[in-house]
């Protein structure tokens, strides 16, 4: 069943309008004694009780309003009666129009209401009209508030599950959505500061440093700035040269590990081949952070063929390893492995 054709039918009837469900991932529905999962493009004609899981539900209560319902929420809705009662959780509005009437009426026990669309909405809470404006919550004892501009991010969401909605792509249970607030970041960075002592070559060095970690699209770059020094003989490093500098790139990932093609040059870990007769639990780093390789990992992972190729060190290579595996039918199955 469409959603764009409830669209219709509320246009010419609002009141008649049974909510659609957009997105649930793992919410529940209880309708008497019977409990189901909840499901995309279901509808709610009955009064029924539903918790979200962990992820989120949205629900198109009317044309134009999106419910959005946060992990961990419970609440009963009454469709003939247009209303819904918050247990506990929380609960987001969406419109698609400023100064809209939320078609529900709500009672609200240990839950809060907030609003994240531009402008306002009036919601009758109990035997009053509330007006929202965005960004608003209607808060309960107990509740931490969010941060000040927790509504940017929503406020994404509920723009593009309305444009969905307008194009007509929510029509069944197989749709991939790729909301905006999941999407990561085009640049990304992170820092860490670690330190330790060990004795490397006949000496007590202490170190310390900062890993350095910045994500670029599908690059991961990792740099490891560290220093040791020892009583003896002083700082490990002179930082003469600019191979002093390069040598403290940990890592550089292209794409991601489970993509169709995944690449790591550098720090090489945890490789295993041959149920580990081959090659079992291999890293490339000798005596960390006083020495290491630069390797190179290759995957591929496709449908029916899946390879893992990688050698120890770029530079001077003395250990390679690799496998394949080609399917041919759910019988047939070649695997090859070498090291």
């Amino acid at each position: 069943m469409k959603v764009v054709v409830f669209l219709s039918v509320c246009a010419a009837g609002a009141e008649n309008f049974a909510p659609v469900v957009l997105y649930s991932p793992d919410a529940r529905i209880t309708s008497g004694e019977f409990t189901r999962p909840l499901a995309p493009a279901d509808t709610i004609s009955d009064s029924a009780q539903i918790s979200t899981g962990r992820d989120k539900l949205y629900l198109l209560a009317c044309p134009g309003q999106i419910l959005e319902f946060s992990t961990g929420t419970e609440f009963a809705i009454y469709p003939q009666g247009r209303k819904i009662t918050l247990l506990r959780g929380t609960m987001t509005i969406h419109t698609r129009e400023e100064g809209d009437t939320l078609c529900y009426s709500l009672e609200i026990d240990s839950a809060v209401v907030r609003f994240a669309s531009p402008g306002q909405v009036f919601v009758r809470i109990g035997d009053s009209i509330t007006r929202f404006t965005q960004g608003e919550v209607a808060e309960h004892i107990g509740y931490a508030p969010p941060p000040e501009k927790w509504y940017k991010s929503s406020q994404k969401d509920g723009r593009y599950l309305f444009s969905l909605l307008e194009d007509g792509k929510i029509s069944n249970r197989e749709f991939v959505f790729e909301f905006p607030s999941a999407r990561p970041k085009f640049f990304r960075q992170y820092a860490r500061g670690h330190s330790g002592y060990a004795t490397y070559r006949g000496e007590k060095y202490y170190w310390g440093g900062l890993v350095y970690q910045m994500y670029l699209w599908k690059i991961k770059f990792v740099y490891d700035l560290w220093f040791a020094y020892s009583f003896q003989s002083g700082f490990y490093r002179d930082w003469a040269g600019w191979e002093d500098w390069v040598d403290h790139i940990k890592y550089i990932e292209v794409f991601r590990r489970g993509d169709p093609v995944f690449l790591r040059v550098g720090l090489i870990e945890n490789k295993r081949y041959g149920r580990g007769l081959l090659v079992d639990n291999y890293n490339n780093a000798v005596f960390l952070p006083f020495e290491k390789l630069n390797g190179a990992e290759l995957n591929i992972d496709l449908a029916n063929f899946k390879a893992d190729v990688f050698i120890n060190d770029v530079k001077y290579p003395a250990l390679f390893g690799g496998y394949a595996h080609r399917k041919f039918s759910d019988r047939l199955s070649i695997y090859i492995y070498a090291a």
